[in-house]
Order: C-alpha cells, then sequence, then structure tokens
C-alpha cells in the first residue's frame, strides 16, 4: 500500500510537470532566450571601459581567426609561436587569456579564407555558416512544422552558445545528419564526403564506423575512407607534412584542457565528470574506454534493430555521439539538440510516455546550467544528461521492437497545448 502510495504521487508529479510543457511556454522560452543571452553577454562586455565598443562575441572564434591569420603572416611556425599568437588574439579578444591551436591540419586548411576578413565580418561569416548547414539538415530533424519548430531548434541554449563562443558545433552537427539522411536516401557519395569532413573534429564522427558497419553498408564505408584520404593528402599537399608533425607534437598540450577545472565543466564527457570529481586520470580514462565501447555496442544493437524507426536510430547517435570520446565540449551538443527534436518528432507521431515532456524540457535547457553546476559543485552533469537522453531513446525503441507502444497505457496520445 505504502508503495502504491508513493508511485502514486510520483506519477501525479510527473503528470503535473508534464502537463506544465506547453507549446505556447515552448515557443516563449524558445523566441527569447537567445536575444537574452546574447543581450546580455553585449552588456557584460561593454560594461567594462576598456572594452566598450569593442566586438563582443565570439570568444573561441578568436582562436579560428587568429590561427588563419597567423598562417597567412608567418607560416605554420607562426601558430605555434606563443607570443605571436597571444599577441594576434589580443587585438581582438575581450576575454583573458590564451587560447592555444589543437585542430587538426585538415581545420586549419579549412578556415584559412578566415585571415582575410576583419575579425566581426569573419565571425558572422563563420556562424551564418553554420547556422544555414544546420537549416539546410533541419528537415531531418524538425520537431514540428511551422515556427515552433524552427523556434525550439535556433532559440535552444546550446545555439547561444554557439554564437557567443563563435564556436563549429552546428557545422559538425549538419555534416553528421546530412551524412546519415544522405545514406538513407543512397546518395553514398555525398554521405561519404559529409562523412569524411568530420575529419576537421575527428571526435564527432568515431561512431560513423559503427552505424555503416551496422547497416552493413560496406560501400558507403569503403566511399569514406577514400574521400577521407583525399582530403588528408590535399591538406598535406597544401600545407605540408610538417604541418602533421606540428598537430601531433603539440597534442601533449592538450593535457591542459583534460585537467583545468573550468574546462571540465564545459565538457559533458564520462572522462570530465570523473576527473571533476576527483578520480585519477588514469582510472577515469579506462572508464571512459569502457563506456565508449559499450555505448558503441548500444549504436549498434539499435542500428541493426530492422523494427526500429529511423528517427530514433538516428537520435540514438546524435546522443551517444559525446559519451565516446574524452574530448568534447558543450557548443558540441547541437548534436544533443537534433536528437531531443527527433524525440520530440516521433513522441508527436506515436504518442508521449508519461515523463517525457518533463525529460525533453530538460535535455533542451540543461546546456544552459550544467557548467556554472559543475563549478559550484564539482559535480559536472553534462555526460548524465546525454545518458538520459540515450536512455529515453532506448525506451521507445524496446516499446517499439516489443510492438507496445501503440496500445501502452503510458501514452497520451494528445498533444501538449
Amino acid at each position: 500500500m505504502n508503495n502504491s502510495r508513493k508511485w502514486g504521487a510520483r506519477g501525479n508529479l510527473l503528470d503535473a510537470l508534464d502537463s506544465f510543457v506547453t507549446r505556447d511556454r515552448a515557443m516563449f522560452v524558445a523566441l527569447i532566450f537567445v536575444p537574452v543571452t546574447v543581450l546580455a553577454e553585449i552588456v557584460g562586455i561593454w560594461s567594462q571601459p576598456d572594452l566598450r565598443w569593442r566586438f563582443p562575441l565570439g570568444h573561441d572564434f578568436v582562436a579560428f581567426w587568429a590561427a588563419a591569420r597567423a598562417y597567412a603572416e608567418g607560416g605554420l611556425p607562426a601558430l605555434y609561436n606563443l607570443p605571436g599568437f597571444a599577441a594576434i588574439q589580443d587585438t581582438v579578444s575581450v576575454r583573458p587569456g590564451l587560447l592555444l591551436w589543437h585542430y587538426p591540419p585538415f581545420y586549419l586548411l579549412l578556415i584559412l579564407p578566415l585571415a582575410g576578413l576583419p575579425f566581426w565580418f569573419g565571425w558572422a561569416v563563420f556562424q551564418a555558416g553554420g547556422m544555414s548547414a544546420l537549416a539546410i539538415t533541419a528537415r531531418r530533424f524538425l520537431p514540428a512544422k511551422g515556427l515552433l519548430g524552427w523556434a525550439v531548434v535556433f532559440g535552444a541554449p546550446v545555439m547561444a552558445v554557439t554564437l557567443v563562443q563563435g564556436q563549429n558545433g552546428a557545422w559538425f552537427a549538419a555534416a553528421l545528419i546530412g551524412g546519415v539522411a544522405a545514406v538513407e536516401q543512397g546518395r553514398k557519395w555525398i554521405a561519404a564526403f559529409l562523412f569524411a569532413f568530420l575529419l576537421a573534429k575527428p571526435q564527432i564522427g568515431l561512431l560513423v564506423p559503427v552505424i555503416l558497419l551496422a547497416r552493413r553498408d560496406y560501400l558507403c564505408l569503403g566511399l569514406t575512407v577514400v574521400v577521407g584520404a583525399s582530403f588528408l593528402m590535399i591538406t598535406t599537399a597544401i600545407l605540408g607534412i610538417e604541418a602533421w608533425r606540428a598537430f601531433f607534437a603539440n597534442t601533449g598540450a592538450l593535457t591542459d584542457a583534460l585537467t583545468d577545472p573550468e574546462l571540465l565543466a564545459q565538457m559533458p564527457t564520462v572522462y570530465a565528470t570523473l576527473s571533476l570529481a576527483g578520480v585519477p586520470h588514469a582510472a577515469a580514462f579506462a572508464t571512459q574506454a569502457l563506456v565508449a565501447l559499450a555505448v558503441a555496442v548500444i549504436i549498434w544493437r539499435i542500428w541493426r534493430s530492422p523494427s526500429c524507426r529511423p528517427d530514433l536510430r538516428l537520435a540514438a547517435l546524435l546522443f551517444a555521439v559525446l559519451l565516446v570520446p574524452p574530448y568534447g565540449f558543450r557548443y558540441d551538443m547541437v548534436a544533443a539538440l537534433a536528437a531531443t527534436c527527433l524525440l520530440v518528432r516521433d513522441a508527436m507521431a506515436h504518442g508521449w510516455l508519461r515523463g517525457e515532456r518533463t525529460g525533453i524540457a530538460v535535455l533542451w535547457l540543461w546546456p544552459a546550467a550544467f557548467p556554472a553546476l559543475a563549478l559550484m559543485t564539482g559535480a559536472q552533469t553534462g555526460a548524465a544528461l546525454l545518458f538520459f537522453g540515450l536512455w529515453l531513446v532506448w525506451r521507445r525503441v524496446r516499446l517499439t521492437v516489443a510492438e507496445n507502444l501503440p496500445s501502452s497505457p503510458r501514452i497520451d496520445a494528445s498533444p501538449a497545448s
């Protein structure tokens, strides 16, 4: 009797929370979040007399722009000449500290055109390109028709982070989603090109071979290898073999990012969660490797299941992207945003599970909060959020496979109002 009462109370609480998440409230928050965040950032920067009227956005984009300009002015050595690299950043940066260059040479090749642009214009072009790429792929994951669907995507907290920091999360999420869409449509060369593009940020594409092998799409996997090898050869021909030597020699500097609490607070990875909690680095890395293997198996099983709906397959992949590598940041969670949208779309088509509206609201909002919470408490909840999203997908997959979804009493097929 006591257990029934407790479950009833929990059920009533979930029902109450679910009823609070309505279309009107979602629209309101989605329309104001990004403008308010950007405005607050501008006011915060310009309130400092020495920074007034300096371009206030693109705090991480500083590294991209400075790398392109440094290479254009002094070649490869200029990227790793810290005083000179810092001097270029100081001309535009509004945040203290030096941003080091860690990206592979292929990414450097892609951003070299930024060297000829003023900083503010380069930021605008870079962000417009990423948002446009995401918009082109949006029909693969848009959660609703009309303004609400677009507002939920481009008004999300993680998009505010991407804009303020001037980061590349939208670019690489679009490449991964577009590659999957191309595979589904049988456009293997396009898929290979988009998957190979992920070599610019290889941790985002670690699960691509898993899904292609699960699909037994050996042709697309082979084409991806060919296109990727071509990209690397073109990069080497233009930048030289020294670019790769310098990149691998510089990888030791990544240990700073993997030990700095302020950076760990922004990393929604298993390694960051454990390291911030004081677990020794070797143990944290070992646990990350085991989790990566387990996640790869889960993705394999979901993508092998013939009864799993395509939206759920893609959502699982996008939630799992940052659960495999030890290194990844909050702005990379644009992929998780798309996964959240796919969950909404599946729920709208097949019915809502109890507590799902509340869970999806948390998935959408939490990227705005978890770094600050991590710094205050030492608890990094970003990875837990991704596991939660993956669990929501797995729950739907299991119900779908069991053919219980249409008749389950836990489902409310009526849309939120």
